[in-house]
This record gives structure tokens, sequence and C-alpha cells, in this order.
């Protein structure tokens, strides 16, 4: 049997030390499609395509995709053409219903906040509305405008466009008071953005893109996105979701082993190289 050297084994302790603090970011978006609505996932490090997949619900499936917010493995989306807010499942994929049918004309937005829901709507109202995790309507903020395409909870901010990819995005307090006017403007058609507790992700739905800025709002970086496009032939993310902007909506990985527990592990490792040098 051949033995492994020591180096190998501090080798896999550091990555045992390292790995559990590494995530990468997963930003899920819902494609504008006037049918065969089609949700995908990608690695930001890279751009890759991690997901993609047809809504099952068979109604929304036949509908123009739009709003999407992600809540551990839950993943809430919307139709343009329809006030139903949609659930299923980020691994299995299956049609858990329909979480309310809020009574409005077409959503265009969703996004969570920790708690409760967000959404804004094609209903002329100019609000944006706060339902919990149970579909109840807990809270409505006025003075968002019709037709917003770009709406985000930002740790204790609301951050949208001025309308359907008419931008640029402006920062508010969570009662709806203008904090900033003009907080990250974009070279194209701004339409969704989401927020993970650092950066802001932002889609440039006609270009297959996604731009990241930083919690100033200032600019980082441009990432194209890779992977076969959806059935219909387009990639036209409206809205984005990414987990992390709140504490308990953690990123994959994001929960860091405490030092003892991993030192333990190293331990272990290394104890178990030690065996094996006496078993071959």
């Amino acid at each position: 049997m051949r033995k492994l050297s020591l180096a190998v084994a501090v080798s896999i302790l550091g990555l045992a030390l390292v790995a559990p603090g590494a995530s990468a970011v997963i930003v899920w978006g819902n494609n504008a499609s006037f049918g065969n609505v089609t949700i995908e996932a990608f690695d930001l490090d890279t751009g890759a395509l991690m997901q993609q997949f047809l809504v099952p619900n068979p109604v929304a499936v036949d509908g123009n995709g739009r709003g999407i917010a992600v809540v551990g493995t839950t993943i809430y989306y919307t139709v343009a053409n329809s006030g139903d807010i949609y659930i299923t499942d980020s691994n299995t994929h299956a049609d858990l219903g329909t979480l309310v049918s809020t009574g409005l004309g077409g959503i265009s937005c969703i996004a969570y906040d920790g708690t409760d829901l967000w959404i804004t709507a094609y209903d002329g109202t100019n609000n944006a509305y706060k339902y919990d995790l149970s579909g109840n309507l807990v809270g409505t903020v006025l003075g968002f405008g019709n037709n917003r395409d770009g709406f985000e909870i930002a740790g204790n901010h609301i951050i949208t466009n001025n309308g359907d990819a008419v931008g640029p995005y402006d920062l508010y307090d969570l009662d709806g008071n203008l904090v900033q006017a003009g907080f990250i403007t974009t070279n194209y058609q701004p339409t969704g953005i989401t927020y993970d507790g650092t950066n802001y992700y932002v889609s440039d739905i006609f270009n297959n893109a996604i731009e990241v800025f930083d919690s100033n709002g200032v600019f980082v970086r441009r990432q194209v996105l890779d992977g076969p496009l959806p059935i219909f032939g387009q990639r036209l993310l409206e809205d984005i979701s990414v987990l992390g902007n709140v504490i308990n909506n953690p990123p994959p990985g994001g929960e860091v082993p405490e030092p003892g527990t991993l030192l333990l592990f190293g331990t272990g490792v290394l104890g178990f190289f030690g065996v094996r040098r006496k078993l071959s």
C-alpha cells in the first residue's frame, strides 16, 4: 500500500482550515420570456451557469418572468401578468404552489428583508407591499412608482430604479424616505438588482452580463455570463437574487467552523496518516 507523506497530510489540513470560510457568490435570475419562463443560477466568480430550469408551475411557465427572491433553498418567483407569488425548491425544482394571490395585476419585483418578502407591482398605485412568509400582508410603503423592475432590500435600506428599465438606482430608508439619489448609475437599461451584504449585483438585461458595485455604489467589475441560453433563445434576467444580505439568509458555506473544531479535525487528519504509516 502506498504511503502518504506528511507533506500531503499538512496540505489536506490546510484545505480543512481554509475551505469552510470560502464560498462562491451565486446569483439567481428570473428571465423575461413571454412563455417558457426560466430560472437560472450563476457563479459570479466565473460567470458559469450552475442551474437552468423552467419554472414548475403550469400557469407561471406560460407567463412573462419577473421577480425572484431566494430564501435558503426556497425560491419565490413572480410573472408580469399575475399577482401570485409562486414557490419552488432550488434543489428539487418541485412546484410548491402559491404563497399568496395578492390580487394585483402583476408583480414586477420581489425581495427579502430577512423576515418578510417585499413586492412592487404593475398596479398604478406607486406602492411597495410587504408579505410575511405565510402570505399575510403586513405592510405597505408608499411612493415607489409604477412598473419599477429593479428593487432590493439592502440591509436597512431600499434600493430601486425609477421605472421599467429607467435609472438610476436611488437609496431609501425602509419607510420610503429618500436617502441618496443616483446611488448607482449604469450605462445601460437598469433592471434587476440584488445585494449580498458586501456588493450590489445589477443585471445588464440585454447584454448577458451582471455588473458588480461595492457597498458605496462604486463600480467594481463586469461579469459576462456563460452556459447555454434558455430555451427561448435569449437571456433576459429581469430580476435577480443572492443569498447573504441579512443574518438569517446567509450565503452557502457562510458559517465558519469554530477554531477548536478545525484544530480537532486537523489533529485527527494527522493522526490518521500516522496510523496509515504504521499499517502500510
